[in-house]
């Protein structure tokens, strides 16, 4: 959807290409006859102490940016019930975590249509 970060580094609010970005897939997501998978990722650097006690793991973070995601696509109009937030923490990374843009490559969210 864009090839700017979703995320910034251990946040949770959608960054400025996000909201754009997901508003374009959403006359697609309408009305489709498949169960909507928004997995979400992060990068492998341990949560800061400004937001450990909420998000203590990767877990919690990627899931947390994966029901952010569901919410704006809901407020879209998407049908809430065809979606559904999955996290996939730090196990899956698109790019190496070792460097600034893999980082920044793995804080994203999916989004992966399967039939009903």
């Amino acid at each position: 959807m864009s090839n700017d970060p979703m995320f910034r580094e251990g946040g949770v609010e959608l960054g400025q290409p996000g909201q754009p970005a997901l508003n374009k897939v959403v006359p697609q997501l309408n009305g489709g006859s498949y169960v909507i998978d928004v997995v979400g990722s992060t990068d492998n650097v341990p949560i800061g102490p400004g937001l450990v006690d909420r998000y203590p793991t990767n877990w919690e973070l990627a899931g947390a940016r994966a029901a952010i995601v569901v919410r704006h696509l809901q407020g879209q109009g998407v049908d809430p019930t065809a979606m559904q937030a999955v996290s996939q923490g730090q196990y899956h990374p698109v790019a190496s975590n070792d460097t600034a843009q893999g980082r920044a490559k793995n804080r994203s969210v999916s989004l992966l249509l399967r039939p009903r």
